[in-house]
């Protein structure tokens, strides 16, 4: 709000995740309560880090007589460099996923890749106001090269 009182407005973007396993296995075989999350929201280029300590500043005077841990404090910036990456829509409820996981994985190895590393989400519906068969969520996973590649 911050922003837009300082005559620079921008929407907000969509709800992301990343989602990884510690264990190192796969998201497909690693129960869900295993996993580890991190949930990002873009932002634009002229919010900063002023513009972060600033509303941390006022969510904990606002937040000081509550006795929550409150989790803007845990808020910080990061960049994501996830390079050459499968990607595909899922369309219907989150429990589904895995089978969209498993057509990523099939397409990754059909052209010499594999899944390597997180899962990035971005979640295109709101859960509250859509029906769970509605869902659609971009799933995005990094790949590596499974076999070696000569080019002349």
């Amino acid at each position: 709000m911050a922003s837009k009182l300082a005559g620079r407005d921008y929407r907000v973007c969509k709800l992301e995740g990343l989602c990884w396993a510690d264990s190192g296995r796969s998201l497909m075989i690693e129960p869900k309560d295993q996993w580890s999350w991190r949930l990002l929201i873009r932002t634009p280029d002229f919010i900063g880090t002023r513009e972060l300590e600033a509303a941390q500043r006022q969510l904990a005077e606002k937040d000081a007589a509550k006795e929550t841990a409150p989790l803007f404090k845990e808020v910080e910036f990061v960049t994501l460099d996830e390079n050459l990456c499968v990607q595909m829509l899922h369309t219907g409820p989150y429990h589904r996923e895995p089978e969209s996981v498993a057509r990523m994985q099939d397409f990754a190895a059909g052209q010499g890749y594999r899944l390597d590393g997180w899962c990035h989400e971005i979640y295109l519906s709101d859960p509250r106001r859509v029906a769970p068969e509605k869902l659609r969520t971009i799933l995005r996973i990094p790949v590596s090269l499974t076999r070696l590649s000569f080019f002349k």
